[in-house]
């Protein structure tokens, strides 16, 4: 995501989880004014000497919606035509010899059913 992308060169924590937190933060009842300072002040912890500026562009993007135009950007290459049929990787080979043939393993077996209780027949 945008934030993750952002987060993710100027902090040690994994900038996905930071990124959800940076949202819970977002979504509190306050003021613009109010949620920038608990923001800077959540965030320091994390981000350090990086806080403030990175709160700055994290409310200039809100403001303009710039965050929109890389969101855009990266579903259009999500969405990108699929790989040319030289760049998908084969299976790999089955071999075959008089009495097996071997591939890939298959799922485990399922386990079998539990025993059935006998009925009361007086019931």
């Amino acid at each position: 995501t945008w934030l993750s992308a952002k987060l993710e060169p100027i902090c040690d924590a994994d900038p996905a989880a930071l990124a959800k937190y940076v949202l819970a933060l977002l979504k509190k009842n306050k003021s613009d004014h109010e949620l920038k300072a608990l923001c800077i002040d959540q965030l320091e912890v994390f981000l350090s000497s990086e806080t403030k500026r990175f709160v700055d562009k994290l409310f200039e993007a809100l403001a303009s919606d710039s965050y929109m135009l890389a969101v855009e950007k990266e579903s259009n290459r999500t969405f990108a035509e699929p790989p040319i049929r030289s760049q998908v990787s084969p299976p790999p080979p089955t071999t075959t010899t008089a009495a097996t043939t071997t591939s890939r393993p298959g799922p485990p077996p399922a386990p079998p059913p539990p025993p059935q209780l006998p009925r009361d027949r007086h019931a």
